[in-house]
């Protein structure tokens, strides 16, 4: 199983289709002396409303994870995407338990999804990613509520030991 994180910044989850328009923090042709204000990253991080949050780039919507130190990947089995932000050995068979055990999941939007999507560093110029910059993220196209929840391997405890970001699927588009 692969996983993802950012130089410290949000991760992006975006259509494949979406990923060469890209600029992240560089200017449009991916130069580097662009006004930091002036690129895509630098307005996806002024708008932070949450640990996740929709983002609508031109005409389709990705998803944008706050926090990218931490590592992350998504468990298409249950639909859920796994921050780990302990040293919590996360399988799959943790995951399903810790998705089955009830917790208490906040919804924080919804989210249109035309297809097949990638996972990577919001800073990075989109048509330069490849191979190891991205994480496939095999989700059908449909309209998904999205959702999020916090799991504490023991307790008390004033760090979360799991992030999770749920996609339910509410109808294809």
């Amino acid at each position: 199983m692969r996983w993802m994180s950012s130089l410290g910044g949000p991760l992006l989850v975006l259509p494949e289709r979406a990923i060469g328009s890209w600029s992240g923090s560089f200017g449009p042709e991916g130069e580097d002396t662009v006004e930091e204000d002036d690129t895509d990253y630098w307005r996806l991080c002024s708008s932070l409303t949450g640990d996740v949050w929709v983002w609508p780039t031109e005409d389709v919507e990705g998803l944008a994870f706050d926090e990218g130190r931490s590592p992350m990947t998504f468990f298409p089995e249950v639909g859920v995407f796994v921050q780990a932000r302990s040293s919590l050995v996360v399988t799959d068979a943790v995951v399903r338990s810790v998705v089955a055990g009830g917790l208490d999941w906040r919804d924080v939007g919804r989210w249109r999804c035309v297809g097949a999507c990638l996972m990577f560093d919001a800073s990075a110029y989109g048509p330069r990613l490849s191979g190891e910059d991205v994480l496939e993220i095999a989700v059908e196209p449909a309209e998904y509520v999205v959702s999020t929840a916090a799991w504490f391997a023991s307790s008390p405890q004033r760090f979360p030991d799991l992030l999770l970001t749920r996609l339910s699927r509410q109808h294809s588009i």
